[in-house]
């Protein structure tokens, strides 16, 4: 990419700049004409009307619709919530063929606290509860509704809804939700196993399974996501809510009553972000015999005969946090854990850098909280700590840290120490590594001048010489005062022609977009230190990002971050490419509840790499 420059103030630059601004209001005046013309008022011509929007930093509204598939005759309850609101309104009840929607409650409002990755934050929800009714059989939808929340329209999702006569299968199936706990508290994880199948004796005639699971997407408060089945004992492909296909565990046979029963296991992994009450209902499976239609140009597979099974409601209860014995270095640590540590060398001098590895496993939050900073610690004075790198799996949490001895009278690495809350016996304990000896030496012939040591130990410091040279020598060519004088004067006039040479292309360093330009990376790092969640982490970056490229922040909301290179972006490399790409998507993920929160460490670390290369 090629950038013109053009001298600040010379004739070409005055025109080029009286061109941008007639062009500018032109511009502005046609807008304005057009939008009169059309009858609408410029100040509310940035949302149309009638326009739906979902902002990133604005509220959120979902829908949960229990049962999936209804029998004749019985009741649907569409559950509608809006999160980030505390005024909100439904604006209409959609009419459908064939079935009825009444409001049987709400508007209900609710403020609530929600932990997520260890930060605690304080929310508000309006919800709805409808009430559906079917005439007859048969596959409905039901359209989005239209919401208003904060002055922002939103929709809905529509949602799939099967009448049947008849809930044939109870006997010839199974559906089973099982939890490890029904007392959880607020930011544990937990496995919920869904155990499904159908009578042995159908055989191979059944081949399709759909399981109905209206809480697993859009339930408030809880964060869900599937775990991989064990490949050793053979999966089974299943489909989930009628729109995708997911892996099932083959759990083998059961006998279930008087039946044996062919079962499968598909496991979840369920993470509660607030206290109060979690309501697993509405399940449905479906399992049925297909056969494969042929024609010449559609080929499918259909229905021959269906069954249905349901599941009994599971409800769990989720508590706060207490904050009674919480310590003051907790950071957000939770389940049943063990800690150990090891480092990869024992025999170094002052100022080798040791790798301590930190490794937590066992069944808790281990995605989730911070890690521990030993250099906070009395214990490490011996010590400087240059940061740490870690990796975060769900069985396993790893942390490297790179510390430095700093003087030859330490002789082990102290205990890392991790508070954490045992829900097993309700309160918070701390857990400790062991010990480390190690054996620090001095730099090579410290000491060999004089019984400290200390003259020669100043010189194993790059060969640093501090004592006078000997006249004749290069003392004698040392610069006088006027010589100081002109190089002061020289540097002065060095900064009055590069801060001229920075004007150039209309980029003046002392307008306020460029000192916001030039600070935008201390102040990320600043808002980085206040962020409580990952509302304001997205923020944050969105800032530090309009910041550098003159843009407004809710550009970065979203953006197709390829698409914009090959526009007017600065050059940047494939590697910083991929890390804009990946950090955005990895904020937007845990701002809208689908991913873990990302680290300060590495956001900080991206935005530095960003501006290297020239952002």
């Amino acid at each position: 990419m090629t950038f013109f420059y053009l001298p600040l103030g010379s004739p070409r630059w005055r025109r080029v700049r009286a061109l941008q601004s007639l062009l500018a209001r032109l511009a502005q005046v046609v807008l304005v004409a057009l939008l009169c013309g059309l009858g609408v008022s410029p100040a509310t011509a940035a949302v149309p009307t009638g326009a739906t929007v979902q902002q990133a930093n604005g509220p959120k509204v979902s829908t949960v619709l229990k049962p999936g598939v209804l029998r004749l005759g019985a009741r649907a309850v569409l559950a509608i919530t809006v999160e980030g609101s505390d005024r909100a309104q439904l604006l209409n009840l959609p009419d459908v063929d064939g079935l009825r929607l009444q409001l049987a409650s709400g508007p209900s409002r609710q403020i609530y606290t929600e932990i997520v990755n260890g930060r605690r934050s304080t929310k508000s929800a309006v919800s709805w509860q409808i009430v559906v009714e079917a005439d007859r059989e048969g596959k409905y939808t039901i359209p989005p509704f239209d919401l208003e929340a904060n002055g922002v329209r939103l929709q809905t999702e529509e949602r799939a809804l099967e009448v049947v006569r008849d809930l044939r299968g109870q006997e010839l199936g199974l559906l089973r939700i099982e939890s490890e706990a029904e007392v959880l508290i607020e930011g544990q994880p937990f496995r919920i196993d869904v155990v499904f199948g159908c009578d042995a004796g159908l055989g191979a005639s059944i081949d399709y399974f759909d399981l109905g699971l209206p809480w697993i997407d859009g339930l408030p408060g809880v964060l869900i996501e599937l775990a991989r089945p064990d490949p050793r004992a053979g999966v089974e492909p299943v489909v989930l809510n009628s729109k995708q296909q997911v892996e099932a565990e083959v759990a083998g046979q059961a006998r279930v009553g008087e039946r044996v029963m062919n079962l499968y296991r598909l496991r979840l992994l369920v993470t509660p972000t607030r206290a109060g009450r979690i309501e697993l209902d509405g399940s449905v499976l479906r399992f049925a015999e297909t056969r494969m239609r042929r024609a010449v140009f559609d080929n499918r597979r259909e229905i021959v005969e269906q069954f249905f099974a349901t599941a009994e409601d599971l409800a769990l209860d989720v508590r706060e946090l207490p904050e009674e014995g919480q310590p003051i270095d907790y950071t957000g640590a939770i389940g049943r854990l063990e800690l150990r540590a090891s480092a990869d060398g024992r025999d170094v001098r002052v100022g080798d850098s040791i790798k301590v590895t930190v490794d937590v496993t066992g069944p808790g939050n281990l995605e989730y909280f911070d890690a521990p900073a030993p250099e906070l610690l009395e214990s490490f004075r011996g010590f400087r700590s240059y940061g740490f790198t870690e990796e975060r799996r769900s069985d396993r949490r790893r942390i490297v840290y790179d510390l430095v001895p700093v003087t030859p009278d330490v002789t082990e690495i102290p205990p890392i120490e991790l508070p954490y809350f045992n829900p097993d016996t309700w309160r918070y304990d701390r857990l400790a590594s062991d010990a480390i000896a190690i054996r620090v030496r001095p730099l090579e012939d410290a000491g060999r001048a004089g019984e400290d040591g200390a003259e020669e130990f100043e010189r194993d410091l790059h060969d640093l010489i501090v004592e006078p040279i000997a006249v004749g020598g290069p003392a004698s060519r040392a610069p006088g005062g006027a010589t100081v004088l002109s190089a002061a004067l020289g540097l002065a006039l060095g900064w009055a022609a590069l801060r001229t040479a920075a004007r150039t292309g209309g980029r003046d360093p002392g307008s306020v977009q460029e000192r916001r330009r030039r600070q935008a990376l201390r102040y990320f790092e600043r808002e980085l230190r206040s962020s409580l969640d990952a509302d304001s982490d997205l923020r944050a970056w969105s800032q530090f990002l309009a910041d550098r490229t003159s843009e407004e922040p809710n550009a970065w909301i979203g953006r197709d971050v390829r698409r914009w290179a090959t526009g007017a972006a600065p050059e940047l490399s494939e590697s910083s490419l991929a890390t804009l790409q990946r950090v955005g998507r990895g904020l937007e993920a845990a701002h809208y509840g689908d991913g873990r929160r990302v680290r300060r460490e590495e956001l900080a670390a991206s935005a530095a790499e960003l501006m290297e290369d020239g952002l």
